[in-house]
């Protein structure tokens, strides 16, 4: 579907208007962090190497998947008096997609809502259509993963996206299609990617979509691209929004919802780099042959801490101008007014999606993918895949881990 373009009124929200709930809805959490170092550091595991990947593979294992899971579920699907849309819905509600609790995202309510967008759909024999933006890059923290590019990760999520286009086309013949709108180059800048970073993971993930044969189901915009339909709006309510949100910020220094920002930002920031290496200076520091001055250590360790604080609220402030300011215009449904918006954050009035399945709880992007064994997969933090032991899996030819498995499986 082809993104349209248009001009609406602008309303710029007032001080006490603003509200930033929107932005995530897990709920604001402000408690220090569970870390706790390692009692021994272990050796890593050595890896394993393959020839490749079969993509057409993981589509053809998600066309069996929806089949299987409409089978299993035909009586929920094709209950009597049910309509062509209440199938879809059902679907769509189901706890194998559906992210978030019932109670948590309201999903109840958005039989009504999505109702006129799906309805006119169907009456048109048209697939229909979901806008989702994801994809943005890797998260540059190297405690989540070392991989700057895309993997057996988004992979996954590509398959599973696959998997419910194609679990809808068994109730409603011509299906649904997803719109991934990758938000990578706008964001890029908070966490501190270069935009060749970003444009590379957009480069292959869209070489992925199309080696794997999805592309009749999944398509890919970048985000820049969007924005550009209504560029002067969103230049002047950008800076209208500015001062107005830079009020709610000091005004409400102790708010949940600021607090929990400010954490989401640090742990996406890049500390691949010179954070990094100063954190292994304070902890090597003097380690051999020469006590150690603890206050200096501490002082170094105060310098970072600060230093993160400042970087993690700028770019919280900046993240929600920008999204304050996508919501306000509405970006999404002025470019795609006959699609539903579709979110990997949970909330009410979107449809809130397991990206890998219902028991993953960390985006593809910030993490890496872990074989269980069978088709069981996960996507886990790298660190956490060190620690328990997993084994890495390198496609031939290529320094970073695609996967990590379960060392028991067999070569």
């Amino acid at each position: 579907m082809p993104f349209a373009s248009g001009a609406t009124g602008l309303r710029i929200p007032s001080v006490e208007d603003i509200d930033p709930s929107f932005i995530f809805i897990s709920p604001a959490v402000t408690k220090g962090s569970e870390f706790q170092a390692g009692e021994e550091y272990l050796e890593p595991v050595p890896p394993r190497v393959i020839d490749g990947v079969d993509y057409q593979a993981q589509r053809d294992s998600a066309v069996r998947d929806a089949e299987r899971f409409v089978r299993a579920k035909s009586d929920l699907l094709g209950s009597a008096g049910s309509t062509v849309y209440d199938r879809v819905f059902a679907i769509m509600k189901h706890r194998r997609y559906r992210a978030g609790t019932l109670a948590q995202t309201r999903f109840e309510e958005n039989k009504d809502i999505f109702r006129p967008t799906i309805t006119a759909r169907i009456d048109a024999g048209e697939p229909i259509v979901c806008v989702l933006p994801s994809f943005p890059f890797k998260l540059p923290n190297p405690a989540k993963t070392s991989r700057r590019s895309p993997d057996m990760a988004e992979l996954l999520c590509l398959r599973r996206l696959y998997e419910l286009c194609h679990a809808v086309s068994l109730v409603y013949p011509p299906g649904m299609q997803f719109v991934i709108a990758s938000d990578g180059e706008i964001y890029r800048r908070l966490c501190g990617v270069s935009a060749h970073e970003a444009a590379v993971y957009s480069q292959i993930t869209r070489e992925m979509i199309k080696v794997m044969g999805a592309s009749d189901r999944i398509s890919y915009t970048d985000m820049p691209d969007l924005i550009a339909t209504r560029r002067d709006e969103f230049d002047h309510l950008s800076a209208a929004l500015r001062p107005t949100l830079e009020q709610w910020w000091r005004r409400n220094p102790d708010d949940l919802r600021r607090l929990s920002l400010i954490r989401n930002s640090m742990s996406n920031l890049n500390t691949s780099t010179h954070i990094t290496q100063d954190l292994v200076q304070i902890a090597t520091k003097n380690l051999i042959g020469v006590a150690g001055d603890d206050a200096d250590l501490l002082e170094d360790l105060r310098r970072i801490r600060s230093q993160l604080a400042k970087r993690a609220d700028e770019s919280a402030f900046e993240f929600a101008l920008l999204l304050y300011t996508l919501k306000e215009l509405d970006i999404f449904r002025s470019c795609y007014p006959e699609a539903l918006r579709a979110t990997v954050h949970p909330k009410p009035g979107q449809w809130g999606i397991n990206l890998v399945d219902e028991h993953c709880r960390v985006l593809p992007w910030a993490g890496a993918a872990f074989h269980k064994g069978r088709d069981t997969w996960r996507v886990r933090y790298e660190w956490d895949l060190h620690r328990s032991g997993a084994r890495p899996v390198h496609l031939a030819g290529d320094a970073f881990p695609f996967f990590y498995e379960n060392p028991r499986l067999e070569d």
